[in-house]
């Protein structure tokens, strides 16, 4: 049985103008009942932790680095309230650059509008009942972004987990 979306707390950040009841009409229908839209990062901060914190923060990515800047604060500030919360980034304009630079930032998961119900409902399950090991190295902390193994990889295998 899958696990129940009503259960999480969602927070986005969109500071797109009119997106909060699109983003709340999506969530019902995906079947989150707990949604806070806010287009400012200082006021998701302090919803990532603490009691009645979020469970997944979902993040519009933008060119203003709105998104950028609030992942890399969580991912790496020493007095982030939860460096390992779910994080999915959504990109309008979609390019090879911008995946990869979300993807560096430490993000889960990509979303591309427009948007249905069910692929915003796919990747939340996904995030939380299939969660992945998070790599920390100086460049880099984030959720690993090897999806599966590769039998035509040769190598260099550089971490611990390879040399098994």
């Amino acid at each position: 049985m899958p696990f129940d979306l009503a259960r999480i707390s969602l927070v986005v950040l969109d500071a797109e103008p009119g997106a909060a009841p699109l983003w709340r009409q999506l969530g019902l229908a995906a079947g989150v009942k707990t949604l806070i839209v806010l287009a400012e990062p200082a006021r998701v901060w302090p919803l990532l932790g603490g009691a009645g914190a979020a469970d997944a923060l979902l993040l519009r990515w933008d060119d203003a680095g709105r998104g950028a800047d609030l992942l890399q604060r969580l991912r790496r500030d020493a007095a982030s309230p939860n460096p390992f919360l779910p994080c999915l980034a959504v990109i309008t304009a979609l390019t090879r650059e911008r995946a990869r630079a979300a993807l560096d930032a430490g993000v889960h998961g990509i979303l591309v509008p427009p948007l249905a119900p069910q692929s915003l409902r796919r990747k939340l399950l996904e995030v939380i009942e299939t969660p992945r090991k998070f790599i920390r190295v100086a460049s880099y902390f984030g959720p690993d972004r090897r999806r599966q193994p590769r039998p035509d990889y040769a190598g260099p295998f550089r971490r611990q987990s390879d040399r098994k």
